[in-house]
């Protein structure tokens, strides 16, 4: 009997989709897009806790969401009212995304201003969790009327995946939650377990750390020691003007603002930097309020705040305030931000 070769198909498929996710992945990297993997059942509130997630992170976070299922772009349409970019993918039948399929969603969803790509895969235990999607993180979210059977029927699931999300845990008591947690934890190597309630909203918040820890860290745009992206002019502004506020207390109103007119370090070896500042008032009553009996609560306002600019300038300060009226600026836009402010702090 001739020979008959034997090709394992399956061996050789998943060979070639592992090949296509690792060239997914480092095309993300370069892009600085991190992709997040969904996995779960039917109705275990992957949407619901993804709505919530998208909540807490879309003002930090440029996010993209892919839905995929066979048919429907109901969840595709839930998602955009949250204000982020989302598209629908039909798989054609298949209950599951491979690489290629990953990266087709992606070159429709756009990466280039994208920093979180959400991958909401198909609801399928089995499926999804053969194929490598390309994905940074493989996050599972399981039910707690689902049972905890569920690792021993569908183990291969909870082996790719590095997190578990516990949902639905407003439908059982607390006595019999940890249990079913301490379980998950023995059978399985998850790196977290994150027991919540999607629907009430109910530890939603710790899902945020998790994503956060995987994410990878971007460039460096000022140093370490750096707190604040604002000029020194405009740091010492407010510096004056806090301690004038401070000094005052309630004998003015709020309506003052400082400009600083010169600010310039002494030429030569001396460390003194000379500046001079303008507080503008509303009110001529005001003014005289500034400046004091003998120019006293001048004084105080201006030796208040010498010691805090030295402090940030590392230097000695030579520091002339004046007092100006300038009638309701607060009126000005142009004034407004001219002073450096934003007219709904003013």
């Amino acid at each position: 009997m001739d020979s008959v070769r034997i090709i394992e198909i399956k061996e050789s498929v998943f060979a070639d989709n592992d090949r296509e996710a690792d060239r997914v992945r480092a095309k993300l990297k370069e892009e600085k897009t991190f992709l997040l993997n969904l996995m779960s059942s039917p109705g275990s509130g992957k949407t619901t806790t993804l709505l919530r997630t998208i909540e807490r992170l879309k003002d930090d976070l440029r996010i993209g969401v892919m839905e995929a299922d066979i048919d429907s772009s109901v969840d595709a349409e839930t998602i955009a009212r949250t204000g982020v970019k989302s598209i629908q993918l039909h798989t054609g039948g298949m209950c599951h995304l491979d690489a290629g399929m990953t990266e087709q969603g992606l070159t429709e969803l756009g990466t280039a201003d994208v920093d979180l790509a959400v991958l909401e895969n198909v609801g399928n235990l089995v499926c999804p969790a053969e194929f490598d999607t390309g994905a940074h993180l493989n996050l599972m979210i399981l039910s707690v009327p689902e049972g905890h059977d569920k690792p021993l029927k569908y183990p291969l699931i909870f082996t790719v995946c590095d997190a578990l999300i516990i949902n639905k845990i407003d439908t059982v008591k607390k006595e019999e939650l940890l249990p079913a947690i301490d379980t998950y934890r023995k059978i399985c190597d998850f790196a977290e377990i994150i027991p919540c309630s999607a629907l009430r909203g109910k530890n939603t918040q710790d899902i945020i750390p998790s994503i956060f820890k995987y994410l990878p860290y971007g460039p460096m745009f000022y140093d370490e020691d750096t707190v604040t992206d604002q000029p020194q002019r405009q740091i010492a502004a407010e510096i004056i003007r806090e301690k004038a506020l401070h000094a005052l207390d309630e004998e003015i109103p709020h309506g003052i603002a400082v400009a600083i007119d010169r600010m310039k370090k002494r030429p030569g070896r001396s460390n003194i930097i000379d500046i001079d500042a303008t507080i503008i008032c509303e009110r001529n009553s005001h003014k005289g309020i500034i400046i004091g009996k003998q120019g006293a609560m001048l004084k105080k306002i201006g030796s208040n705040a010498r010691y805090e600019l030295e402090r940030m300038l590392e230097a000695k300060v030579n520091l002339k305030l004046w007092v100006k009226v300038t009638k309701n600026w607060r009126d000005s836009d142009f004034l407004i931000k001219n002073f450096g402010y934003d007219k709904k702090e003013i």
